[in-house]
């Protein structure tokens, strides 16, 4: 049975509050570096993106809301530097309404009605400081005046030109409209949507009084992750090798709740017999190929299961679980990683085992006492993104086994050609569990020297909380996802507004808080498949715009001993 708010909770929440600064951050996913819009291109490129009114909308801008700042995220940049600036001799940029969407090519100039310059070819040279992976802020736009209609999508043009230097690489999105040109109206490209090359930006606009607006305050708990992963962007910036004797490891010690991960030195089993052999030939493993089935002597346990049978692949993975497949040939990424069977990956990447010739290969061996199983790439080539030639690059490294569920990845050798290109994963993933949410691995830097972090058996993401847009005389509606099946229904608490959080974890909820102040009233919402709503209508007065409270998830939880999960908080303020 669903709960309601008390009559006399409403009046309470409508205490005015200031207007608050709408960011809109584009970041949805790692994104894809790309260097076009601030490229080596001599005679000048030109880029146009383009924001959808709808998109603003529901990010909370409202019309008459000003644009205060443009930022982007240069990512990878100059591969050796974490900094730089890049300048050219003129640049334009300009930010305008679009009158047709999707603009037409050739008509970009007509296509932006009476466009508002932040920069402008007569202030001379052009230049842009960034810190990689910070946003950096466009030049000018605040003074540029720029004020949204709350209608038409947004257009933002970026021409440079003249001998550009210091080419760093954008973060790239599908999230946004692109279209692109070199120096004359016959080059532009047809805009289009969800493309690879738009800018991931953060928008922030100074709204109107009368905005209606939603800001998500903290975070919700439990949070946790069953895998993880670091990508090593290119062949010389992986330092996990060493030396006989000296051998690195990353330490997977199994516990009731995961793996403890920690790092150590030293640890190797010799090799021996003969290479392990394809699923499709019965050769030793070349490029992209699977081994055979490998039967180990005991069960090895993952999560609540166990297999029996891996595959070892040639490009430095380990299928936990039996596969038909005659080669391996996923994309070594996180997505590539969490899905399908459990994956050990000491070195994920493209590899040749054979190409050096000798004792090359990939080998399964067992311990004497049938409790430690071994696979080992001895000897294996690098291929990557280029062409491998024999004793170009020398790769030796192992996984160690042992029935308790512990195991272990041992890094020996890891000689790289000079030229090699390609990336590199390493990491872990218990694969598609049924009943556990799918999520990206955790991104852990297994480089440092003292390596130590906790896995769970299985993904929890964290219980989170989101309401459509406070619009008069609408219908609000209030979202709880991810609530535990655990629990029979989820609260939503309201309040006069939000505070700092108060950590619950001595009261036995790590990493959960209380973002709320000022407590008013409280629904029990039932549960369906994870997902708990609560509408709540809104008068028509318009003596009521500018008032804000907050609002707050709770919901019963297996996953503490306080056995409690809280949401994020939201402050939400009425309006237009």
């Amino acid at each position: 049975m669903r709960c309601h708010l008390h009559s006399s909770v409403l009046p309470l929440l409508l205490a005015p509050l200031s207007a608050q600064v709408i960011g809109i951050d584009s970041i949805f996913t790692t994104g894809w570096p790309r260097s076009d819009v601030f490229g080596p291109v001599a005679n000048g490129f030109t880029s146009v993106h383009f924001y959808p009114a709808s998109r603003l909308k529901v990010s909370g801008v409202c019309a008459n809301s000003q644009l205060l700042d443009f930022a982007i995220a240069p990512d990878l940049g100059i591969p050796s530097a974490l900094s730089g600036v890049f300048r050219c001799n003129s640049a334009l940029i300009q930010i305008g309404h679009v009158t047709v969407s999707p603009p037409i090519p050739g008509s970009w100039n007509t296509n932006l009605d009476q466009p508002v310059t932040a920069f402008d070819p007569s202030q001379g040279q052009f230049s842009l400081p960034w810190v990689n992976n910070q946003w950096a802020s466009l030049p000018g736009v605040q003074a540029a005046g720029f004020v949204w209609d709350g209608v038409r999508d947004i257009g933002i043009r970026i021409s440079t030109a003249g001998n550009p230097s210091g080419t760093f690489q954008v973060r790239t999105s599908g999230h946004q409209w692109i279209g692109t040109a070199t120096s004359t109206p016959s080059s532009q490209v047809p805009i289009t949507g969800s493309s690879l090359s738009a800018l991931q930006v953060r928008l922030t606009f100074a709204p109107s009084a009368t905005c209606a607006a939603v800001t998500p305050v903290g975070n919700g708990c439990v949070d946790r992750n069953a895998a993880y992963y670091k990508i090593f962007l290119s062949p010389g910036t992986f330092d996990l090798g060493s030396a006989p004797g000296q051998e690195r490891l990353l330490i997977h010690s199994r516990n009731a709740d995961g793996y403890s991960v920690s790092s150590g030195i030293g640890g190797w089993f010799q090799p021996t017999g003969a290479p392990l052999v394809t699923n499709l030939t019965g050769l030793p493993l070349g490029q992209n190929s699977l081994s055979q089935p490998i039967n180990l002597p005991f069960a090895f346990p993952i999560g609540t299961g166990s297999t029996s049978v891996v595959h070892a692949s040639a490009n430095g993975l380990l299928l936990l679980g039996p596969s038909p497949a005659a080669f391996e040939n996923l994309p070594a990424n996180g997505n590539g990683l969490v899905n399908g069977l459990p994956k050990m990956a000491p070195m994920w990447a493209k590899l040749w085992p054979d190409l050096n010739g000798g004792a090359a290969g990939v080998y399964f061996d067992v311990a004497p006492d049938n409790q430690t199983a071994y696979v080992t790439w001895r000897e294996c080539s690098f291929v990557g993104t280029g062409a491998a030639l024999p004793n170009q690059s020398l790769l030796t490294f192992q996984i160690a086994l042992r029935s308790n569920g512990d195991f272990e990845y041992r890094y020996r050798v890891a000689s790289m050609a000079p030229t090699a290109t390609g990336t590199i994963l390493v990491g872990w993933s218990p694969g598609t569990q049924p009943g556990s949410p799918q999520r990206l691995p955790l991104p852990i830097d297994v480089s440092q020297p003292a390596v130590q972090f906790d896995l769970d058996t299985a993904n929890v993401l964290p219980l989170t909380l989101t309401g459509s847009l406070p619009e008069l005389g609408t219908t609000m509606l209030f979202t709880a996802t991810n609530v535990p099946a655990f629990a029979p229904f989820a609260l939503l608490l309201m309040a006069n507004g939000t505070g700092p959080g108060v950590d619950l974890g001595t009261a036995g909820a790590p990493s959960c808080s209380i973002h709320l102040s000022g407590f008013l009233g409280s629904a029990a919402l039932p549960v369906n498949s994870g997902l708990a709503t609560f509408p709540l209508t809104l008068p028509s007065s318009a003596s009521i715009i500018g008032s804000s409270f907050g609002a707050q998830s709770v919901a019963f939880s297996p996953h503490n001993a306080m056995g409690l999960q809280t949401s994020n908080g939201l402050l939400w303020t009425i309006g237009n």
